[in-house]
C-alpha cells in the first residue's frame, strides 16, 4: 500500500503539501536512505524531470541514495508536480524501472509515441501518466479538495485558477479536481495500491 499510504497521509492537510514532506515520508518508510532533490537546466520540451538511484558504498555500510531532478525552467507549480511524480517512482517495483541507457531510450520513445496507441507500451511507460495523477492526488488533499469542489460548483465567480493557486499546482491539472469523475478515479488509485508492497 505504497502510493495509497502517501495519498491518505496528506489527505487532511489544509495548506499546500510540500515536496520535502513527501520526500521525508518516503525516507521514513525506508524506500531510500537519502533522497536529494535538485534542479537542472534543460529545454522543458525535452525533459521535465527524472529519478536515479544508486548505492553509496562506504566502510561503515552502504546507503540507498536517490536523486530527483526537475527542470527549473518549468513553472513552480509544475516543478512541484514533477518532483512528487518522480518521488512516487522511488517506491516503484523493479518491473516499473529501467536500468540501462537502452531501456531509458525505449521508455522515452514510448512516452513520446505520437499516435496515442497504448497497446504496445511496456509497464514503465504505462505508469508514467498514472504517476502524474497519483502525484496530483497527494498534492490535492481530499478533504480540502472537497471544500473547493463545492465552492467551485456553487459560487459563480470561483475559478480553476483559484483551485490551482490553493494547492500550488498547474491550472491545467487542477481542472481534473473539479471533474465529477475525480472522486471515483481517486478511489480507484487507492484500491490499485492496496496490495502493492
Amino acid at each position: 500500500m505504497t502510493v495509497a499510504r502517501l495519498i491518505q497521509k496528506f489527505s487532511t492537510h489544509r495548506k499546500p503539501v510540500q515536496v520535502t514532506d513527501v520526500r521525508d515520508q518516503i525516507v521514513e518508510w525506508g524506500y531510500a536512505d537519502k533522497i536529494t532533490i535538485r534542479r537542472f537546466d534543460k529545454n522543458p520540451e525535452n525533459l521535465w524531470g527524472n529519478m536515479t538511484d544508486y548505492v553509496n558504498l562506504a566502510p561503515y555500510g552502504s546507503k540507498e541514495c536517490v536523486v530527483v531532478n526537475y527542470n527549473h525552467h518549468l513553472s513552480v507549480p509544475l516543478q512541484r508536480l514533477v518532483c512528487v511524480k518522480e518521488l512516487i517512482h522511488v517506491m516503484d517495483t523493479a518491473a516499473l524501472r529501467v536500468s540501462s541507457k537502452l531501456q531509458l531510450q525505449e521508455l522515452i520513445e514510448q512516452i513520446l509515441h505520437p499516435d496515442g496507441d497504448y497497446s504496445g507500451l511496456k509497464a514503465p511507460a504505462l505508469f508514467e501518466d498514472y504517476a502524474v495523477y497519483q502525484a496530483l492526488a497527494i498534492l490535492a488533499p481530499e478533504e480540502w479538495r472537497e471544500e473547493l469542489y463545492d465552492r467551485y460548483h456553487k459560487e459563480p465567480n470561483s475559478s480553476i485558477d483559484e483551485i490551482a493557486k490553493a494547492f500550488d499546482i498547474p491550472p491545467e491539472y487542477a481542472a481534473n479536481l473539479v471533474s465529477p469523475s475525480w472522486e471515483a478515479f481517486r478511489a480507484r488509485m487507492l484500491r490499485d495500491n492496496e496490495h502493492s508492497p
